[in-house]
Formats: structure tokens, C-alpha cells, sequence
């Protein structure tokens, strides 16, 4: 993941961005493409100005608005141009602002593919090509490491620990599950002692994925509850778990409560999880999505966190924001980046299925939409199954549609990423810039 010895060097104002934020833009870049772009006030190769003329030597004329330069002709600045402007939409995807969860339940749609960061910064490397700053041909997107093109990351959330007689009773009831009679028997067999408690299956999918040479990240309550809607589990009934959990190299974040949406409460989580369950704790990610950004992002990394996962939906799939790649954010009222690396996740189990059949043909081509094209655009795919979803009575067909999905990116030649480990690679890279 080394960057390269290839340099661009430009010269970009904004009346929307300040100059801080345009650096952090070149800076995710060159993280992502692999190319160093240093600023170049008097001989620039890409050049973006609201008012001044451009120098002649400018190679690629982008303005600072929606309405970018024609491409010039003859003697002089050849500004060539994609139609929109690449830098001002990275840099608005970069500092995103927004309110997510039960506090805020303000709708947002997935962006089309022509609007995703990935996409700009595909056309920003392929107009330096067309301009002759940079060879053709290569990779705009250079994160997966190996030659790979494209990412995936495995990951479930611990929301529902155990499947209890009064739950499981209110369930037969209100018939919200189809696990019926057979699933209420089952809760019994567990609470008596008889049989392991059907949503207590860490082993299972730790055997499975590590039988695929993969390993995922559960993200796990830290057991105090701050809203009426948290997990209602603690820590302690997790002691086996962690320790399965350890064994295998895989990995725990922290899920953070609804009631931690603007940050308060984060580092008390944090330790309350680490000392639980003799790990060290890196990433979060909100129990329904429940954040507000960049307070979110922000506590999270004054609080020692290095990544989080909290963007996404689980009403439907795709990328919140058009956000389709791995990003450090921009705050824009502190006018500074936040160090933590955000990961976005494209598909949760319960966006994928909804009210469909797990094993239906459409509901798996949704899926499987999402990861081809993931390949074509050079993308992160994040995967969110809750742990308890391999427990096939209440949740048919699901833990093998998880698999499924897995399979079709381990055939595309997939880079399977540990989010921990990859957030090293990903700081170091945009860091040491500059």
C-alpha cells in the first residue's frame, strides 16, 4: 500500500470548502489512489479558482462550481473536464453532516452509481490520464492491497443475546417470527440447562467463516442501557463467548447505545468492554444506527476509538451518501479532519430481506447486485448479520444467504479486510501525507 513516487501538483480555492478541507481531500487521494499531490501555487498541473485566470501551465481547469470549463483547444491551460466537479463533490462527501437513529428518523436514499465517491475519484485519476499527468491504464483505486479490486468486511451485531420463555412466548404470540412452538420449546431446553440458547451461536459462525479462511468483527453491547430500546443483555453472560471469541483471532467493537447518538458516553462504554472481555476495543458502530455527525465520529476518537462502522440502513441496501469507500471525515465547524476511519455498510441482513423470503431469487440478486458492482467500482462492501440470525427457526434461510453473498465476493477475487488491521494501513497512508 506504499504510495508511489508519481506526483500532481495543484492549486484548488473554493468559496464552499476552506482551504483545510481542500487539503484534506488531496490527502484522501493520495490515501486511496496511491499518487501524491503536492500544493503548487505557480506551476500547478490541476488548477481550480471561483475568480483569478488560470496560469498557463495549468493541465486540467476544474472550477469551483457546478458549472465546470469547457474544454480549451490550442495554446495555453487544457482544461479538460468530467461534466462535474469531483474535488467539491469528495470534499462534500468528506464532511458530511448528519442525524441518524430514533432521535432523528429523517429519511436518506442510496446514491445512484454516477454519484459515488468511488465514481469520482475514477474520473478525477482517468482526467490526469487524458491530461498526461499520470500513465494510463492503472487502477484508480489502489486501497486492496495484492492486485485485488475491491473489498468486503464481515461483521454482526450482538443486539439480541438470548432467546428467552417470555420472549419467546410474546413471539409465538404475536407471531413476528416463524420459530412457533418448536422455538419456544427450544428457549426452555435452554433455560433449563438442557441445550445451548439458540441465538448463542458465536462458534458457529467463527467455524464456518474460518473454514472460508475469513474473519469478522462482532459488535457487542457493553450492557448499560441509556434507552428504552437497547440490548437488554450484560457483559458477563458473554464470558464463553469472549473467550471463543479470543481463541480464534477474531475480533469485538463496541455497539454503542441509542442514548450515546451525540457522543456522551462512549468512553465508559469503551472500558466497560475492554476490561470485560481482556481486549482492546478500536472501532464502534451506533445500536440503530443511532448517531449524529460529526459529534459521533468525534467523541468516538477522543475517546481512543480508531474506526467506526456507523453509516448504512437497515431498511435497504446500498451506500448512505454515495459513501462507498473507507474515508477519515472532516469536521467542518472544528475546520479539521477526525482521526477515525469510517467504514459504511452497504448490506444488513434486515435491509436485504425485509418482509421477503431469505431464500427467494430476488432477494439474493439484490444482494449479489450490489457486490458485482462493487467490483467494477473498486468499492468497500460491509456486511452487518446479526449473530442470531443463524438460528434457522426464527430466521430461515438467512446465515445461508450470508454465505452465499461471501461465496459470489470470495469468487470475484475479493480482498477480505480485518477492519482493525486495515484502519492502521489506512491512517498511515493518509497521515504521513504532507
Amino acid at each position: 500500500m506504499g504510495i508511489n513516487s508519481q506526483v500532481v501538483r495543484y492549486n484548488y480555492r473554493s468559496r464552499r470548502y476552506s482551504d483545510n478541507l481542500i487539503l484534506h481531500v488531496f490527502r484522501y487521494l493520495s490515501a486511496v489512489t496511491g499518487l501524491s499531490f503536492v500544493a503548487d501555487d505557480s506551476e500547478p498541473d490541476i488548477y481550480g479558482n471561483d475568480n483569478d485566470q488560470p496560469p498557463l501551465s495549468a493541465r486540467i481547469i476544474i472550477t469551483a462550481d457546478d458549472a465546470p470549463a469547457a474544454p480549451k483547444t490550442g495554446p495555453g491551460p487544457r482544461g479538460k473536464t468530467v461534466g462535474y466537479n469531483p474535488i467539491d463533490l469528495i470534499a462534500g462527501r468528506l464532511s458530511l453532516s448528519a442525524k441518524r437513529g430514533p432521535h432523528f428518523p429523517i429519511p436518506h436514499s442510496p446514491d445512484t452509481p454516477e454519484r459515488l465517491l468511488s465514481r469520482a475519484v475514477r474520473d478525477l485519476v482517468e482526467l490526469m490520464a487524458e491530461s498526461g499527468l499520470i500513465p494510463g491504464g492503472r487502477r484508480a483505486i489502489s486501497l486492496w492491497p495484492d492486485g485485488h479490486e475491491f473489498g468486503v468486511a464481515l461483521t454482526h451485531d450482538v443486539d439480541i443475546l438470548r432467546r428467552s420463555i417470555p420472549g419467546g412466548a410474546r413471539l409465538l404470540i404475536n407471531r413476528r417470527l416463524p420459530g412457533g412452538w418448536g422455538g419456544l420449546l427450544d428457549s426452555i431446553r435452554s433455560t433449563l440447562g438442557l441445550a445451548r440458547n439458540p441465538y448463542d451461536d458465536f462458534e458457529q459462525w467463527m467455524r464456518l467463516e474460518k473454514e472460508r479462511g475469513l474473519e469478522s468483527t462482532f459488535f457487542v453491547f457493553c450492557g448499560k442501557r441509556r434507552h428504552r430500546f437497547d440490548p437488554v443483555y450484560k457483559l458477563n453472560m458473554l464470558e464463553r463467548a469472549f473467550g471463543e471469541i479470543r481463541k480464534s483471532g477474531f475480533d469485538i467493537a463496541l455497539h454503542t447505545s441509542i442514548g450515546c447518538f451525540a457522543g456522551d458516553g462512549i468512553a465508559e462504554a469503551k472500558s466497560d468492554l475492554e476490561n470485560s472481555s481482556s481486549m482492546p476495543i478500536d472501532g464502534l458502530r451506533p445500536h440503530y444506527l443511532s448517531a449524529s455527525f460529526p459529534e459521533y465520529w468525534r467523541a468516538a476518537s477522543d475517546s481512543g476509538l480508531r474506526y467506526s462502522s456507523s453509516l448504512g440502513f437497515d431498511d435497504r441496501i446500498g451506500f448512505y451518501n454515495g459513501m462507498d469507500l473507507p474515508f477519515i471525515p472532516f469536521d467542518i465547524g472544528r475546520d479539521e479532519a477526525i482521526d477515525i476511519v469510517e467504514y459504511p455498510i452497504s448490506i444488513m441482513d434486515c435491509g436485504l430481506i425485509g418482509d421477503g423470503r431469505a431464500d427467494s431469487a430476488e432477494v439474493a440478486d439484490r444482494g449479489l447486485e450490489v457486490i458485482d458492482a462493487a467490483q467494477n467500482s473498486g468499492s468497500l462492501i460491509v456486511m452487518d448479520w446479526h449473530q442470531r440470525t443463524f438460528y434457522n427457526r426464527d430466521y430461515p434461510g438467512w446465515a445461508g444467504l450470508y454465505f452465499k453473498l461471501v461465496e459470489r465476493a470470495m469468487a470475484l477475487e475479493a480482498c477480505f479486510i480485518g477492519l482493525g488491521e486495515f484502519t492502521a494501513r489506512l491512517r498511515e497512508r493518509f497521515w504521513r501525507q504532507l
